[in-house]
């Protein structure tokens, strides 16, 4: 198992996870002794956390016997995503049927507008180009890719103010799409974002920070090779928001979810596999 901070962090983590297991197999992050409801997202979300700890599924066969029991015709684009990624990570070299192939390379990738949907609309494109890629399934987008950059002003993405999350969104699709541009002004903007008190500010006047935070800054980093300059401080903050029963929250007090578990869990495995100038692993999500 990949020790991240130390082993003690991730043998918690693990706990945690293997807590929120039900029964037939699936996760659920609310988890009861009375109540069990095991759903595709969280079971996706428990399955990235062991897998960026390099650590064993608990009951891997009952898992795939739940996921085995879903029509895959009968699932929106969001589960399907859940549902595909987790079956291809318990059984290396599983592929959908054919139908099932098609209806993922025929996701409609609709380009970005301006306003308030941005973020919405960006994290829409990260999941169903990320599952395309998956496959193997991702072609040319050359509309697409100059509408993203279309949308970059100053450097940066964001709506209503330029910011890390919707940055670090945008150069995640990029890079799934095959673009890995270092532009100036956007490592510019990403490394005015390193702060030596929150690790990163999501903005050039926010003052501060959480997990989704600094997994932004931490992507946004490592895909543009930006090294980190305050890593201890994004790692004792993440460390931070675990509690004892070894769940991450997304702010040190508030309740964890399997969600932002497996993002600490991410952005401590890329922290861990920096290279030699201080910028960090790219890990596709």
């Amino acid at each position: 198992m990949r020790p991240l901070a130390s082993a003690e962090v991730a043998d918690a983590a693990v706990r945690y996870i293997a807590g929120r297991q039900c029964r037939d197999g699936g996760f659920c992050f609310d988890r009861t002794a009375e109540l069990e409801e095991p759903n595709l997202a969280d079971t996706w979300f428990a399955l990235s956390g062991l897998r960026w700890l390099d650590a064993p599924v608990p009951r891997a066969d009952a898992v795939v016997r739940w996921l085995e029991g879903f029509d895959a015709q009968a699932l929106h684009d969001e589960v399907l995503h859940h549902w595909a990624r987790s079956l291809q990570g318990l059984r290396p070299g599983w592929r959908p049927d054919a139908g099932t192939l098609a209806r993922i390379a025929g996701l409609a990738l609709p380009a970005p507008e301006d306003g308030p949907g941005l973020s919405r609309a960006l994290g829409v494109l990260l999941r169903r180009v990320s599952l395309q890629a998956a496959f193997g399934l991702t072609r040319p987008q050359p509309a697409l890719v100059q509408a993203l950059l279309d949308h970059r002003h100053e450097g940066a993405w964001g709506e209503p103010v330029a910011n890390l999350q919707d940055t670090a969104a945008a150069l995640r699709v990029l890079a799934l799409l095959g673009v890995r541009e270092v532009h100036a002004q956007t490592r510019q903007f990403v490394d005015a974002r390193q702060s030596a008190a929150l690790g990163f500010d999501n903005t050039a006047t926010a003052r501060y920070s959480r997990v989704d935070i600094l997994c932004a800054g931490v992507d946004a980093c490592a895909l543009l090779e930006v090294p980190l300059r305050h890593p201890r401080k994004v790692r004792e903050i993440t460390l931070g928001a675990q509690r004892g029963d070894g769940a991450f929250a997304d702010v040190p007090g508030a309740l964890p979810d399997l969600q932002s578990h497996q993002s600490a869990l991410r952005l401590l495995a890329a922290l861990a596999q920096a290279d030699a100038r201080g910028v960090p692993a790219w890990l596709a999500p």
